[in-house]
C-alpha cells in the first residue's frame, strides 16, 4: 500500500522510510537485491517537465535537449521501493500521472504514444505541508495509510533520552573512544527546545563530540567532554549550578546499549520498580492496603531523602514541581485537607520524573490509583 509520511523537517521520515525497506528485505516480503531509490521533487519544482520525465522517463525527442530515450525512477525502481520527499512540490500534472500508476501499475514515458508500460514499485511519500493545501484530492485518496511524525520537542522525555544517548554512543563507536560525560550535558540537552528536531539533535551531539575530541582529554581510549563544550546557546540559557552540579555519565562504545540514567535517575528506576511491583501484589489481593501504603512510605521516604541531599537547580522540572506543590496547597485549602509538607514536596517529586518512565511501568499504578479513585469518588467529585 502507499504511505505518506508526514512530519517536520529533521523528525526522521527519510530514516523511517528506509527502515521499512530493511524490514521488507528482513521478513522476505522484497528480494535481498531489491533497490531503495530516493527522490526529492524539490530539487525540480521549477520545471514540472523535467520532473515528471526524471520520474516518469521520457522518449527520445520529447523535449529540447531529449537526444534519447531515458527510463524514469519507477522504471528503475521495479521491483523495489521508490521514496518520494518533498512531494507536495508535484504539480498536478505529475500527481494525475502517479495515481494513475497506483491504481493500474502501469505508466508512459514522457512524449511516449505506445503501450503502456508496466512495474511494480512501492511507495513511500513524505511531506512536511498541510495535505489539503497542495495535494489533488483524487491523489490523497489513493494514500491508504498516512503517518504522523511528532517532532521531538511533542515527545516523551523517556523517547527523548533515548535519542541522546543512541547518538553519543554512535559518536563513541565511530571515534573508537568511550565517553565520560558531564551530567549537565545530558540534563541541558533534555532541557533545550532543539531546532531541527531529531536531525539537528543529532548535529548538535556531533558538534560537541567533535570539539571534545579537538579541545577536550583523551586517555587510554576515554574521550572526557565537559559542559564547557556546550554550545554558547546552551550554556546562555543553562541552569547557574552547571559547573557545580554535574554527575559523570558514560557512554561506552562496546556491549549492550544502556538507558542513559545518571544516578539519579537511577533511584528513580528503583522506586518505580517497587511501587510498581506493590501495585500488582495489592491487585491481586496478596497484600493488604494497611501492609501495602506501609511499604509504598518506606520506599518513598528512601527516595525523598535521597532528593532532599542534592542541590537544586532552576529548570523546568523544577517549575512543574511548584506548580504541583501549589495545586497541592489549593486543593487542601478549599476542601479541608491537611497535606504534610514533606508529602506534596515528594508527590510532585514523582510526578515531575514520571514521563521518564516507560509506558509499561504506569499501567499497573493507574489499576490501582483507578481503585482509589472509585472508594473516594465523593472527594473525586468534589475536585473535579
Amino acid at each position: 500500500l502507499p504511505l505518506l509520511l508526514r512530519g517536520p523537517t529533521g523528525t526522521g521520515k527519510s530514516f523511517l522510510a528506509r527502515q521499512l525497506w530493511h524490514y521488507a528485505i528482513d521478513e522476505g516480503i522484497l528480494p535481498a537485491d531489491a533497490p531503495f531509490t530516493v527522490f526529492n521533487c524539490a530539487e525540480y519544482a521549477n520545471n514540472p517537465e523535467l520532473l515528471t520525465s526524471k520520474l516518469f522517463g521520457h522518449a527520445k525527442g520529447a523535449f529540447t535537449g531529449a537526444d534519447k530515450a531515458v527510463p524514469g525512477l519507477i522504471e528503475t525502481s521495479n521491483g523495489g521501493v521508490l521514496f518520494i520527499d518533498e512531494v507536495h512540490r508535484l504539480p498536478p500534472e505529475g500527481q494525475e500521472k502517479l495515481f494513475h500508476f497506483m491504481d493500474n501499475g502501469s505508466w508512459r514515458r514522457l512524449g511516449e504514444s505506445a503501450d503502456e508500460r508496466s512495474a511494480t514499485v512501492r511507495l513511500i511519500f513524505a511531506s512536511t505541508e498541510d495535505l489539503e493545501k497542495h495535494f489533488l484530492a483524487t491523489f490523497i485518496r489513493r494514500i491508504p495509510v498516512i503517518v504522523k511524525i511528532l517532532p521531538i520537542a511533542e515527545r516523551g522525555q523517556f523517547e527523548r533520552l533515548a535519542f541522546i544517548h543512541h547518538f553519543f554512543r554512535r559518536e563513541a563507536q565511530r571515534l573508537n573512544h568511550d565517553l565520560a560525560l558531564d551530567g549537565e550535558i545530558v540534563s541541558q540537552l533534555m532541557r533545550e527546545t532543539l531546532e531541527g528536531n531529531v536531525g539537528g539533535l543529532e548535529n548538535l551531539i556531533r558538534n560537541i563530540c567533535a570539539s571534545a575530541w579537538t579541545f577536550g582529554e583523551r586517555d587510554s581510549g576515554l574521550l572526557h567532554i565537559k559542559a564547557g563544550l556546550l554550545p554558547d546557546r546552551l550554556l546562555a540559557d543553562a541552569p547557574f549550578t552547571l559547573q557545580q552540579n554535574s554527575e559523570r555519565v558514560m557512554i561506552y562504545r562496546d556491549g549492550d546499549a544502556q538507558p542513559l540514567f545518571s544516578g539519579r535517575h537511577h533511584e528513580y528506576q528503583r522506586l518505580t520498580e517497587n511501587i510498581c511491583s506493590l501495585c500488582e501484589e495489592l491487585a491481586q489481593d496478596n497484600i493488604s492496603v494497611r501492609t501495602f501504603e506501609k511499604l509504598i512510605y518506606q520506599n518513598v521516604t528512601l527516595y525523598l531523602d535521597a532528593l532532599m541531599n542534592q542541590e537544586s537547580t532552576v529548570s523546568l522540572q523544577d517549575k512543574r514541581l511548584r506548580f504541583i506543590e501549589d495545586v497541592g496547597k489549593a486543593i487542601a485549602v478549599n476542601y479541608d485537607l491537611q497535606l504534610n509538607v514533606e508529602f506534596a514536596y515528594l508527590t510532585g517529586r514523582y510526578l515531575t520524573s514520571l514521563p521518564l518512565a516507560p509506558r509499561s511501568v504506569a499501567e499497573p499504578v493507574r489499576l490501582v490509583m483507578q481503585r482509589w479513585l472509585d472508594s473516594s469518588a465523593g472527594l473525586a467529585q468534589r475536585i473535579a
